[in-house]
């Protein structure tokens, strides 16, 4: 299975025959007795196994609510109400199963699904439906939950986050220059110079001791700032450190403009997408056609 394709394309959508698939006759029985909001949120909550006290779950419980209503209002029968409520449920799954902009398809999708409940064809399809009927459940689908397809898409659908993680290779390792030599021959070399330049001192009168001892000690410390420049200076310059440091910094910089590129198209993309949803909605408002 190829993991990209399967992230970046939505499964494939097949209509079949849902009546009775997620609300049964005896479910329908206790839906048609409530006549309170309280009651029917009770039953829904059963049937679909919704948990109310849970603020995202309610909104999928008020959905199929409002279908409820609206079969009351058409005066379906149990067949019926059950049906349009299986066919929310499949449409919701199919706008979920993926965090790309599917709207197109699940529209399709819903209207492939009253098709095959709207013609006699066993078994294949059932005349459930009339083209009327048809209509009106179009027409409210449109108008209620293809309408707020990108609410229901930013509650549902699970966010995904990128880990990115940079390795940096061909950098230069620790190695010290073999010209300066290790820092214990230069040592040695600084105690020499010590050596001779205190030989010298002995050289002098008694009387000038202490002056040339102070001239000595004076002499000494740029010796060893010189000794200590020449080991550490160029050793850490040679590890590449400082040219780490730079690469790293790059790297970064070009990252961010990347990912700034890439949220940048991401939006022009999804504003490309809502206005064709809008434009789409408002053709069909106007103008609703089911498909033949």
């Amino acid at each position: 299975m190829d993991l990209k394709k399967a992230i970046m394309e939505p499964p494939p959508l097949k209509a079949k025959i849902l009546m009775w698939a997620g609300a049964t006759i005896q479910d329908m029985e206790e839906i048609n007795k409530a006549t309170s909001t309280e009651e029917l949120e009770k039953v829904l909550s059963s049937v679909f196994q919704i948990d109310s006290t849970d603020p995202k779950q309610r909104v999928l419980l008020e959905l199929y609510m409002n279908a409820v209503l609206f079969c009351r209002g058409m005066k379906f029968n149990k067949a019926q109400t059950s049906t349009l409520l299986s066919i929310f449920k499949r449409v919701h799954q199919a706008n979920i199963d993926t965090a790309l902009n599917n709207a197109e398809q699940c529209f399709n999708y819903c209207s492939e699904l009253l098709l095959c409940h709207s013609v006699r064809r066993p078994p294949f399809s059932i005349g459930l439906y009339n083209l009327n009927q048809m209509t009106d459940i179009l027409k409210y689908f449109t108008n209620t939950y293809m309408r707020h397809y990108a609410l229901y898409k930013y509650i549902f659908t699970p966010q995904r986050f990128l880990d990115l993680t940079l390795t940096y290779s061909g950098t230069v390792g620790d190695h010290e220059p073999d010209e300066l030599g290790s820092p214990g021959e230069n040592k040695d070399e600084a105690e020499k110079g010590k050596d001779e330049e205190n030989n010298e001192g002995r050289e002098k009168d008694t009387d000038d001791k202490n002056k040339e001892q102070r001239t000595t000690e004076h002499c000494r410390q740029p010796v060893n700032n010189e000794q200590k420049d020449l080991i550490t200076g160029p050793v850490l310059d040679k590890t590449g450190s400082a040219k780490k440091g730079e690469l790293q910094s790059l790297v970064k910089q070009e990252v961010k403009q990347e990912m700034q590129r890439l949220t940048g198209h991401l939006e022009q993309c999804l504003k490309e997408s809502t206005e064709q949803l809008n434009t789409i909605l408002g053709s069909l408002q106007t103008n609703p056609q089911p498909k033949k």
